[in-house]
């Protein structure tokens, strides 16, 4: 027993073992090919050879282990070395394999960066367009995914092509957002390919100044210092900037500095650039000999640098002619397939149009219905805005009538009670300080009695009439027997009809006649307008009332026995909205002149009427009509 459960545990431990070396075994290969392709991507400036053959290495790993997503990451590496060699055509080949794997697996990012390789071959071809076109699809994917990195080298490269097109502005553009994005990266590699590249077009645009700038300051800079290309082609672009400024001592010194990091590198391009710019310095010089030197040097560079173009367009063009034949060749085999298929790709066609145009139909349908449902939402929309613009009319002219009112009211109030109070204040001094004998304080008393009623007359019109202006009057309408109304104001006022010795002749008529309004309004009318009856009657004179009716209104007839008034006072009184000057008594009483004006605006709220009749020698008649219930 205890020995067959040895048996078990130890086939286990072989199992798992075994089991756990093919894990190990897997992962350090991935590792190790990531780990020489991030060397050599870093080397790739520094040292191609030794790049290269970690490139290599990584080539045999992956193929070894079969990991096709691995090969194709080491064939955009391969491609970017065949690139800095000058063999373009193999690049472009390498570039060409790693898309489609790319494209398979969806490595985006290994995709973007070989479409920057494809861009940076057109570039070299002159094919300035469509390099620009494919670095910005390289940009799209590295914007997709904040790749700083990957956008920073798209913006370069697409000033490399904007350069090539002599679109200085937009290049220079350019390389300002590649530095951006390399700064926040902290790239310096970047930053100084970038810093190279903006010294040039400053150069170019005749500011050597900020050309001075920037390539000053990628030699200054030591976190991390420039690589040995980089401070050839920058040593290059200041002996260049001196140059142009006629300072042949600076540009020589500069020059030969920049010789020896290209010497070293063995970079033909860099070299001839420089063997041109001695050339034409110790020219400038006088040194005829150096000079005719470095121009044979040049030719000899340029001439080289020639040939490898012509053989790189021809293997580029082989290239080329052999995609031409690859896509014959498939073309052949498609053939035989889509003649089965023809028919039925026919038929999938015709559904497929069929379907579009059923589905163009429902939009422009649906497009049609959503327009009119918009225009109606906006035409009630445009509806609302002027409802609410006439809205803010009507409220805008009710404040400021309001506010005009409220001016009105304190007008009157300041200039109407100002007399009598004072008249009342005076007289209480005189009292006080015993001014007056017993038989002229009977006499004065009488009239301050007569003042303090005319005062306190005159204050309850006002509040009515204030009421009115700055709160709103609010009408309650009820069925009236306008008759008992009017006797209880005769009633209310029988103080006033003895003192004058006026008699109130009131026809009650046998019926009720009942109106609809405000009770509270209607005692109000018929009160101002008795008292101006009675005001405006002799001493001892008679005021009629009695009352008449016809379809619509029930109409109370109040005729004083006074000298009556004009035409023209009656149409005053009808036709103007606003205090008129009061007129005295007969007996000389004062008034505010707000009591017909309270009339008229309570007969309005009651849909009432006025009327006045006057012969001018045989008094006046105001007639006021009321709603029947």
């Amino acid at each position: 027993m205890k020995f067959r459960k040895s048996l078990i545990l130890v086939f286990l431990m072989l199992y798992v073992s075994n089991g756990w070396s093919l894990a190990v075994f897997q992962i350090p290969v991935i590792q190790q090919i990531d780990t020489l392709l991030k060397e050599a991507d870093q080397l790739k400036y520094a040292n191609l050879a030794v790049g290269l053959k970690k490139v290599y290495q990584a080539e045999k790993l992956a193929q070894k282990s079969k990991n096709e997503q691995k090969l194709g990451e080491v064939y955009t590496m391969l491609g970017i070395y065949k690139y800095l060699y000058g063999t373009y055509d193999v690049s472009l080949e390498m570039y060409l394999k790693a898309i489609y794997i790319h494209k398979k697996f969806k490595n985006d990012a290994f995709l973007a960066r070989s479409l920057n390789g494809v861009g940076l071959i057109q570039s070299g071809f002159n094919q300035n367009h469509e390099s620009i076109e494919t670095f910005r699809e390289s940009l799209e994917i590295d914007l997709k995914y904040n790749n700083y990195h990957g956008i920073a080298r798209s913006y370069f490269n697409i000033s490399i092509s904007q350069i090539g097109l002599k679109q200085y502005e937009q290049a220079t553009t350019s390389l300002r957002k590649s530095l951006l994005y390399s700064q926040k990266l902290k790239e310096e590699e970047s930053n100084h390919m970038v810093e190279n590249r903006l010294g040039d077009m400053m150069l170019i645009r005749n500011k050597p100044d900020s050309a001075f700038y920037y390539f000053e300051n990628l030699l200054k800079d030591n976190t991390p210092p420039p690589n040995n290309w980089e401070k050839a082609y920058a040593y290059a672009g200041l002996a260049e900037t001196y140059l142009s400024l006629k300072d042949y001592d600076n540009a020589e010194i500069n020059a030969v500095k920049s010789y020896d990091y290209a010497f070293k590198l063995n970079t033909k391009w860099d070299l001839a650039r420089i063997a041109k710019i001695l050339s034409e310095v110790n020219f400038k010089k006088g040194k005829l000999i150096e000079a005719y030197d470095f121009l044979l040097e040049n030719n000899a560079l340029e001439d080289s640098l020639y040939n490898e173009r012509k053989m790189s367009d021809v293997n580029y063009l082989q290239l080329k002619s052999m995609e031409v034949e690859n896509l014959k060749l498939m073309n052949k085999n498609a053939i035989t397939l889509q003649k089965a298929k023809r028919d039925r790709i026919i038929i999938y066609a015709f559904l497929l149009l069929t379907i579009l145009l059923i589905g163009v139909l429902f939009l422009v349908r649906r497009n049609a219905r959503l327009k009119d449902v918009f225009n109606n939402e906006l035409n009630q929309k445009n509806e609302n805005i002027e409802n609410q613009k006439l809205l803010i009319s009507k409220q805008n002219k009710a404040l400021l009538n309001l506010n005009q009112s409220k001016n009105q009211l304190f007008s009157i109030i300041s200039h109407d009670l100002r007399s009598p109070i004072n008249s009342i204040v005076q007289v209480l001094e005189l009292q006080k300080d015993k001014a007056f004998t017993q038989e002229m304080q009977d006499e004065i008393f009488e009239q301050l009695h007569k003042q303090t009623l005319a005062t306190s007359n005159m204050l309850n019109n006002l509040l009515h009439w204030a009421n009115t202006q700055l709160d709103g009057q609010v009408v309650n309408p009820e069925n009236i027997d306008i008759a008992s109304i009017v006797e209880s104001v005769i009633s209310s006022s029988l103080l006033e009809i003895n003192k004058k010795g006026v008699t109130i002749v009131n026809a009650i008529p046998e019926q009720k006649l009942l109106i609809t309004a405000d009770i509270g309004q209607v005692r109000i009318i018929i009160q101002n307008v008795l008292a101006n009856a009675i005001k405006f009657t002799p001493t001892k004179g008679t005021v009629d009332i009695n009352y008449t009716e016809d379809e619509e209104f029930i109409k109370v007839h109040i005729i004083d026995s006074g000298k009556g008034i004009t035409q023209e006072k009656i149409d005053q009184i009808l036709n103007i909205n606003k205090r008129m000057n009061s007129e005295q008594g007969t007996s000389f009483e004062e008034g505010t002149g707000l009591g017909l004006l309270l009339v008229k605006q309570f007969l309005a709220n009651n849909n009432g009427l006025l009327n006045i009749k006057s012969g001018h020698t045989n008094g006046t008649e105001f007639i006021i009509s009321f709603l029947k219930k």
